[in-house]
């Protein structure tokens, strides 16, 4: 930041101060707060555009897969007659209440090229995750207790819903 403002701010100050510019004092400041202002209303809306992107990722990937590589676990998991949850291939997510809960395979995959660490901790700093044990989430499926990556739905709405 100190770069992006401070830097151009001082030299047109500096130089206005020399008679280079022919500017009054404090035009070089308004200026660059001109030039950023025009780059945060362009670039800037959610802040941190790396939480951003992962978080397009994240929507995309379930607007994508909800209906194929995720197992909605009020209509299928606890079906007997069609109880294939267990092992499918390229299993994303479960989707739970108001929970996905992404498999270890799934988040790498939504989380690139971020590790799954830091993508995790992004998103739990903006309060979009839950977890019950070691920063995971626990749920009992088909008798079997797993471990999740727990991403909130709020994620769905998160972008639109910032200022």
């Amino acid at each position: 930041m100190f770069i992006c403002s401070h830097a151009p701010t001082g030299a047109g100050e500096l130089a206005t101060l020399a008679g280079v510019t022919g500017w009054r004092a404090g035009q070089a400041m308004q200026a660059v707060k001109a030039c950023f202002d025009d780059w945060l209303a362009t670039y800037g809306k959610h802040g941190d555009l790396e939480l951003t992107a992962l978080i397009e990722r994240i929507t995309n990937a379930i607007e994508r897969h909800q209906y194929g590589r995720m197992v909605n676990l009020k209509t299928e998991a606890f079906n007997m007659e069609n109880n294939w949850t267990d092992g499918k291939a390229n299993l994303l997510a479960y989707i739970d209440d108001e929970l996905y809960l992404f498999t270890k395979s799934g988040m790498t995959e939504v989380s690139e090229p971020l590790p799954i660490k830091t993508a995790f901790k992004m998103l739990s700093e903006v309060n979009l995750t839950r977890a019950n044990h070691r920063q995971k989430y626990q749920k009992f499926i088909n008798g079997k207790r797993q471990l999740f990556y727990a991403v909130k739905d709020e994620i769905l709405t998160f972008l639109d819903n910032e200022t």
